[in-house]
């Protein structure tokens, strides 16, 4: 056998190494996925079916096709295909994933929101695409979101970003409903929300404006006068005077704008839920800022 034949023959080797080796971890990982299918099931109603699996033998990643999630109200949610990366399979509850949902569709019937994208020129609610990102340290207690987000063309994009601390992080209490008890212990370090926009605001400037009868600068300006007389019932501050800045310059241009909570230290859920009544003190204790 020469060099030639033999490289062939060694390309060949591996190749069927690697599609035998990828059919093994698909069917195994098929099995995983109709395992945790039917305890989705068992638990919350919701059924689900999928259409193919694909894994990556070398990496762990995966991608799953075609999936259709119906509620036990027959309502529908379809997802062209769900990616998944960065998975740790060494945990129960994972210590970091990344999860990207690509096409996403609901089924719902809802005839106002219908109507009213129909106003605002839209055909049908575009798909979406999801993307969601984490690491958690379950000695520490701490989950960082390093993102949460969904895009719509034509319409906007949305992307949530959050440190927390002091959560319950072990399955046993999840399973048993911890979680949500101890959630007012649960303290923010920092987040943030950016809103960027894709032709959703300014369709909802024009409708409004055709509305009231009235030029689009007109309905800015009148915007703009309230938000301003809405911020000033929290006070005088450089905080609220920088807020209304950001605000009513999204208004003027809109094209994005940031929610940043910065507290000087990490602030509880339970003292978010007595602060609510208190808005001025809520932005004060959450260090919140807006950005254009």
């Amino acid at each position: 056998m020469n060099k030639k034949t033999a490289a062939i023959a060694g390309i060949v080797i591996i190749a069927a190494a690697w599609f035998g080796g990828k059919a093994w971890v698909n069917s195994n990982a098929a099995k995983e996925v109709d395992s945790a299918i039917i305890s989705i099931q068992e638990q919350t109603g919701v059924k689900a079916t999928y259409k193919s699996v694909d894994v990556n033998p070398l990496s762990g990643s995966g991608a799953l096709f075609d999936i259709t999630l119906t509620d036990p109200k027959n309502q529908t949610i379809t997802v062209e295909k769900a990616f998944l990366t960065n998975f740790d399979r060494e945990n129960e509850i994972p210590a970091h994933a990344t999860l990207k949902l690509i096409g996403v569709k609901t089924s719902g019937d809802n005839a106002e929101l219908n109507e009213r994208l129909k106003e605002l020129g839209y055909e049908k609610l575009p798909l979406a695409d999801v993307t969601g990102s984490y690491t958690c340290n379950h000695q520490k207690r701490t989950l960082d979101v390093k993102e949460f987000g969904v895009k719509m063309e034509g319409i906007g994009s949305y992307v949530l970003k959050a440190q927390l601390d002091n959560l319950v992080l072990d399955k046993e209490n999840v399973n048993s409903g911890a979680l949500l008890l101890g959630s007012m212990a649960i303290t923010v370090k920092q987040a943030s929300c950016t809103f960027i926009d894709d032709g959703l605001m300014a369709r909802l400037f024009d409708a409004e404006a055709k509305r009231q009868g009235i030029p689009l600068e007109d309905l800015k300006k009148r915007l703009n006068d309230t938000a301003a007389q809405n911020m000033a019932m929290l006070g005088d501050s450089p905080q609220v005077k920088e807020i209304t800045a950001a605000v009513q310059t999204f208004i003027k241009n809109p094209q994005r704008i940031t929610i940043l909570i910065r507290p000087k230290q990490p602030v509880s859920v339970g003292q978010l839920i007595q602060l609510g009544n208190n808005p001025a003190e809520l932005l004060s204790t959450l260090g919140i800022q807006v950005k254009p």
